[in-house]
């Protein structure tokens, strides 16, 4: 089984960049929302000593090259016929790789040890469903409502829930938070919404 990507280089590179500027971005912007009571976020370290905003930065400069060859693992595996099951022995090994250079950029301090097991496992799934070309609502549903978008509720799990404090880790983050505490604005959520769609089609 081969992809569009593995017969136009060009178009498999501007894939991955996309890729690593969504995993840039999602780990950015878990750092940049504040406040975030005990956690380390852009105004102080919470309750930790041994880490700050810019142990993140570092971190996550650190580690983004590793989850996109698990996305890359789960596409070029799938296309080569590989199993599931292989794909997951193999990103295993990235992520140990992974994990070292997470250690080496901030002396030590684990900063997102749990984040590459669960967004490696994650992108290596995307990268299996792009190869297989299998429907995007699989993959919209996986990052958009957290698989509860065609039973019609858009609750556990979902962005619509989901409270980023408003950032775009692209442009720096607000302090602004919703009057209740939780969640976007109602009359950001559906820009937010559609623009996040926007960014999965760009996969397809």
């Amino acid at each position: 089984m081969r992809t569009g990507t593995d017969r136009n280089p060009a178009a498999r590179a501007a894939l991955l960049e996309r890729i690593g500027w969504r995993v840039r971005n999602a780990l950015l912007g878990e750092v940049y929302a504040t406040p975030k009571p005990g956690l380390v976020d852009r105004r102080d370290t919470g309750a930790h000593r041994d880490m700050n905003y810019e142990t993140f930065l570092a971190s996550t400069e650190a580690i983004t090259p590793y989850m996109v060859r698990m996305f890359v693992e789960g596409m070029d595996a799938t296309a080569a016929g590989q199993t599931p099951e292989a794909v997951f022995r193999a990103i295993r090994g990235i992520g140990l790789e992974a994990e070292r250079a997470m250690y080496a950029a901030t002396d030590g301090v684990n900063t997102h040890k749990g984040m590459i097991f669960t967004m490696g496992i994650v992108l290596a799934a995307a990268g299996i469903l792009y190869a297989r070309r299998e429907e995007k609502e699989k993959v919209f549903d996986m990052f958009y409502t957290g698989g509860s978008r065609r039973s019609g509720d858009a609750g556990n799990g979902s962005l619509r829930q989901a409270d980023h404090g408003g950032c775009d880790p692209r442009h720096g983050a607000s302090d602004d938070r919703t009057e209740h505490g939780g969640g976007l604005p109602e009359d950001a959520r559906a820009p937010a919404e559609d623009a996040w769609g926007a960014a999965l089609s760009d996969l397809w």
